[in-house]
């Protein structure tokens, strides 16, 4: 009986044992990186972020992993902004640029990644990615000129000039990136990245 009862004991003993073991372990998945993967991505504007003019361009992101430590990503970025614009005063004239201003972009870029871990959740990355995309803008306008003195001083007078701007642009440009990314599971994670760009457009 005493054998049996020592058996048990053991196997009771490694299964308790066991269970924290595997707790311990289970996060380390976290760390897996999957050969395919897809992500949203938010890129807020710090110029005019607390004003009507605020832009939020959104984006997809497709990584492919060649390698431990190494992918090819694409990106598909873009936003659309439609708002009423600021007016504007100087010495002899109002400028009213409202009431409507309609602006969007979108980009592509491709580009390649290398990866290391600082742990079993936290990663940093850094890489390069060249691209290309297009602009689009429409603004309206009201400008209300005053001239005190008028033509060969014959008085004061006031003309409105009434129109739109449009502007289309293409553009190609190149990133350095350098990212912080957080493992919350094996399958999602939160990161951040910033950039610096270099751009030709016309």
């Amino acid at each position: 009986m005493y054998p049996v009862q020592r058996l048990f004991s053991t196997a009771l003993l490694a299964a308790t044992l066991a269970g924290p073991a595997l707790a311990q372990t289970a996060p380390a998945d976290s760390a897996r990186a999957y050969r395919h993967q897809l992500g949203l991505t938010a890129s807020p504007q710090f110029d005019n972020l607390f004003t009507t003019n605020r832009v939020l361009p959104l984006g997809l992101v497709y990584k492919r992993q060649v390698r431990p430590g190494r992918a090819w990503r694409v990106r598909l970025t873009g936003y659309y902004s439609r708002h009423d614009t600021a007016t504007a005063a100087g010495a002899f004239y109002i400028q009213e640029r409202g009431p409507d201003a309609r602006v969007w972009e979108v980009n592509v870029f491709v580009g390649y990644e290398w990866r290391y871990h600082l742990g079993r959740r936290w990663q940093w990355y850094y890489g390069l990615e060249v691209g290309g995309g297009y602009h689009d803008e429409h603004r309206n306008y009201t400008n209300n000129y005053y001239n005190p003195l008028g033509f060969n001083g014959g008085g004061p007078y006031a003309t409105t000039d009434i129109g739109s701007r449009d502007l289309a642009r293409w553009q190609v440009q190149g990133r350095g990136f350098v990212g912080l990314s957080y493992a919350l599971n094996s399958r999602i994670h939160l990161f951040t990245e910033t950039a610096i760009g270099v751009s030709c457009w016309h």
